[in-house]
């Protein structure tokens, strides 16, 4: 029996973000003895994330950049799936852009159709608008991280739920990662606050600055780790240096070892102005820590009460009474939290394993 011709589309580019890195872990998991999986490296790619994809087994094709030279890269597209005929064309985005891509597959024949919907809003609103009557045409398979997702892009139409599945064994509360991870940074008598996210205008770092400056007002041991990179980093850097906090924020970049970093956290931030269905407040959950998050972020993310929700309307001196109700666990406490918070996990399908299995049927048009 052939194998099952999939092609991946992450239309946002291969790059260390939490599309990509959710993506890898299912391209790990893809039973390669069913299915080839090739992918699409279209545009503002990073080097580290293709040679991940290929570690992973996947082929990684690149084209003419998407961005750069629409029509040059739909031609070139056109022409990869005539040659390779795929069974399976599977778009990763947030808009009805995605049907440029879907268009292109129904024309060739493509069974398979899927756009995944990844976000609850996207840049370019007006254009979204004007392609929805053609994306509504091009795929025959909705899928969406989140019920909010969902109903972003397919309106009243039927989608199927597919979370970001996580290895939770992977971020699971570990004392012995917490432990080294303190002692790198000597933090070992600090209280550690954190953020996962890059520097961009959805991520909303100037407020989140603003909140850990009187966080550093109020407890004169606290820290700050930023992990991520971005546009705006430079900026939010010069924030940080006006408010005289250099000693007390660690800019640690793109990090391949979040899982390990998160253990030494204690409190994690989140004033996203939009998600689809952050990956990370899955991440912080299994870790058994506390986070506080925008009441933008859907609700579908927390399955326990380690997290808060609180509106950045309110601002900052609100975000700091919520924090004031919250307890820095120790390691004990946190290991029960991370115990209970993966069982939640589990039992709201968030372990990868089955939905892995879950696309796999959706390849095999069961």
């Amino acid at each position: 029996m052939s194998k099952i011709k999939v092609l991946w589309i992450i239309t946002g580019g291969l790059r260390r973000n939490g599309i990509c890195v959710s993506q890898l872990e299912y391209a790990k998991r893809l039973n390669k003895d069913k299915f080839s999986l090739d992918v699409l490296a279209v545009h503002n790619n990073s080097e580290d994330m293709i040679d991940e994809y290929k570690k992973a087994g996947c082929n990684v094709i690149t084209l003419y950049d998407r961005r750069k030279n629409l029509f040059k890269y739909m031609s070139e597209l056109k022409t990869l799936i005539k040659k390779e005929k795929y069974d399976v064309i599977h778009t990763f985005g947030s808009s009805a852009l995605m049907g440029i891509e879907l268009g292109i597959a129904k024309k060739c024949g493509v069974k398979v159709r899927i756009a995944h919907s990844r976000n609850t809003t996207c840049d370019r609103k007006v254009l979204e608008k004007i392609l929805r009557p053609n994306f509504n045409r091009s795929y025959n398979y909705a899928l969406a991280c989140g019920n909010d997702a969902g109903d972003w892009l397919f309106d009243d139409k039927k989608y199927v739920v597919l979370h970001n599945g996580k290895d939770l064994k992977k971020y699971s509360f570990n004392e012995k990662n917490r432990k080294i991870i303190r002692e790198k940074y000597h933090i070992e008598d600090k209280i550690a606050f954190g953020h996962v996210g890059n520097f961009n205008n959805q991520k909303n770092h100037t407020f989140l600055i603003d909140i850990f400056y009187e966080i550093s007002k109020k407890y004169d041991n606290a820290v700050f780790f930023l992990m991520g990179t971005g546009d705006k980093m430079d900026e939010i850097k010069e924030k940080v240096s006006q408010l005289k906090l250099n000693d007390k924020v660690f800019f640690l970049g793109s990090v391949n070892n979040v899982e390990e970093i998160i253990q030494g956290m204690d409190i994690m931030l989140f004033p996203s102005l939009f998600e689809g269905l952050p990956n990370v407040v899955i991440e912080w959950q299994a870790a058994g820590l506390p986070c506080i998050l925008s009441d933008k972020i859907t609700e579908e993310c927390a399955v326990c009460d380690l997290v808060k929700f609180v509106s950045i309307e309110q601002g900052v001196d609100k975000w700091i009474d919520v924090l004031n109700t919250i307890n820095v666990y120790n390691d004990a406490e946190r290991k029960e939290m991370s115990s209970y918070a993966c069982k939640m996990l589990i039992k709201n399908s968030f372990e990868i394993e089955e939905n892995v299995s879950k696309l796999e049927k959706i390849y095999m048009n069961e």
